[in-house]
């Protein structure tokens, strides 16, 4: 794992007169991930994005990109402007075709004109529009441009790609392969993706590293260890299947499609290579992270899944629980919270 997040903010701040936009104390995106921001109109969203694309300096606060000091002027803002590519909710595209527009970030980095049509092949087959290259962009549709936009952000293979609204102007039978889109960029192209929405289980189906704002503030948010899938499975004990394949058991009497959240204090820990047990969601992981606070502990566990875990302080000294070692976590159905379920 990168030890560098791709962004870290430490008191953020952005006004205009008269107005605080956006007020952020501490805050990091983590490298080769995807994450969501998700929030009301008006809430800071956009804002947040124009800092992290280094288009709008913050009004006061620091900005770090991979462990470093981000720029906004000069030949190293430049640098770091070709490493990020932010499309925004309503794109503009150039007049002309749509191989025109996809090469567009092509030939302004002078790329050799040789790989043009591969990269702007590659990009369109990625949003479902191999074949577009020769269209004109005025007979589009609105989802149509919103993808182009996409690919044209593809095309230059960034490090980090921001993503502002990217499900808005797309019909609801596009939504779903556009989701699919997303993780198949950060998996094929090792991208770290930030996206917006203003829907909270979608941004849970994508990625459970949601930051939630309001009022240009980041907001607490109730639920972690949040997971999504279809319910499979008969009888009192259904599962979803996450990432990797893993399968997490819930409750009886829920069907279709669900996000889910196990709170971090319903999770057991033990060390790791010790007696069996009977739990039949039990995951294997590292201790990559301990906080103390308020006569509690809470941990991060990384694995196949991760989780978070919250232990009162008085239970971590008791199992001698270090930084770094392998554990086991362990949880009942009864403890998997539905948050959403569609048929």
């Amino acid at each position: 794992m990168n030890p560098n997040p791709a962004f870290r903010l430490r008191q953020i701040r952005q006004e205009i007169p008269g107005r605080t936009l956006l007020e952020v104390p501490e805050l990091e995106f983590p490298t080769g991930e995807v994450s969501a921001l998700v929030g009301p109109n008006g809430a800071g969203k956009t804002t947040l994005f124009r800092i992290l694309a280094l288009l709008d300096p913050p009004f006061a606060g620091a900005l770090e990109f991979r462990g470093e000091p981000a720029a906004f002027s000069g030949p190293r803002w430049l640098e770091l402007r070709r490493r990020i590519t932010l499309v925004h909710q309503t794109p503009f595209l150039f007049r002309g075709t749509v191989f025109q527009n996809v090469a567009f970030g092509l030939r302004v980095r002078g790329e050799p004109q040789a790989i043009w049509p591969p990269r702007v092949a590659e990009a369109l087959e990625l949003v479902d529009l191999g074949g577009f290259q020769d269209r004109f962009v005025i007979a589009l549709s609105g989802g149509e441009a919103q993808r182009v936009a996409i690919a044209r952000a593809l095309a230059v293979q960034p490090e980090v790609l921001l993503l502002d609204e990217p499900f808005a102007n797309v019909d609801a039978g596009r939504i779903s392969r556009l989701e699919a889109l997303i993780s198949e960029i950060n998996h094929r192209l090792g991208a770290t993706v930030i996206f917006s929405t203003h829907n909270l289980g979608q941004a849970f189906r994508l990625t459970s590293r949601v930051v939630t704002l309001v009022a240009g503030k980041v907001a607490e948010f109730g639920h972690e260890n949040i997971f999504s899938g279809a319910v499979e499975g008969e009888g009192a004990e259904p599962w979803i299947t996450v990432r990797g394949g893993w399968r997490i058991r819930i409750g009886p009497g829920v069907s279709g499609r669900v996000t889910c959240s196990v709170p971090p204090e319903a999770i057991a820990l033990r060390p790791a290579g010790g007696p069996g047990a009977s739990e039949c969601n039990c995951f294997e992981g590292e201790i990559t992270r301990m906080e103390c606070h308020n006569g509690r502990v809470r941990l991060r566990v990384d694995g196949p899944v991760s989780f978070r875990v919250v232990l009162p302080d008085q239970e971590f000294q008791r199992q001698g629980i270090r930084l770094g070692d392998r554990v086991v976590v362990s949880f009942t159905p009864a403890a998997v919270k539905i948050l959403e379920a569609k048929p």
